[in-house]
């Protein structure tokens, strides 16, 4: 009897401990190279450019995205058919309640967001942001809509952090995009 209880904790023990360490590590979704080809799959090639931001462009950058610029450098994917983009791509990290939150967001040439896919989600409670109802409310966005949640982004009970940082992240990420291609300059 003694021996079957001290089993029984032992098991629950491990499995607590199995959930936690699983949990912390996290979910990861998709690979860079699979989101890529699933934001282009009509692309004859990806072309990477590296965005330096100056103070200046990071000022109207943090203005127009009515948040803090975290980074000085940023990669864009570019979907290229013939010489031209089909679109631009960005792999973005934000942080979650305590832990990042990585995610593709794909824009089309006007400057539209075309698709958004959660990459790796490593929080133990919130992975619903992942889901196609809570994605497909940034499809057609622009820098010029406030993405913000109880405005024009609806919240997931229990995941408000995980909302708020996915939708402060595009936000930012389509005025950068604004910025250095939405005025026909190149970075």
């Amino acid at each position: 009897m003694k021996n079957t209880a001290y089993r029984a904790l032992f098991l629950i023990l491990l499995s607590v401990l199995t959930f936690h360490c699983r949990s912390a590590e996290g979910v990861v979704y998709l690979t860079k190279e699979q989101a890529l080809h699933l934001a282009f799959p009509e692309a004859e090639r990806i072309e990477t450019r590296r965005i330096v931001i100056n103070k200046e462009r990071k000022k109207r950058i943090e203005e127009g995205a009515h948040a803090p610029l975290l980074f000085s450098r940023k990669e864009v994917y570019l979907g290229m058919v013939k010489s031209q983009p089909v679109g631009y791509a960005f792999i973005h990290d934000v942080k979650g309640k305590s832990l990042p939150i990585t995610f593709l967001l794909v824009i089309d040439p006007q400057g539209s967001v075309r698709r958004v896919e959660i990459l790796a989600y490593r929080e133990s409670h919130g992975g619903e942001i992942r889901y196609p109802h809570f994605l497909k409310q940034f499809l057609g966005k622009t820098s010029a809509d406030p993405i913000r949640n109880q405005r024009d982004i609806r919240n997931i009970s229990g995941a408000t952090i995980s909302c708020r940082a996915v939708a402060d992240g595009v936000r930012t990420l389509l005025v950068l995009w604004n910025e250095y291609y939405g005025k026909e300059e190149t970075p």
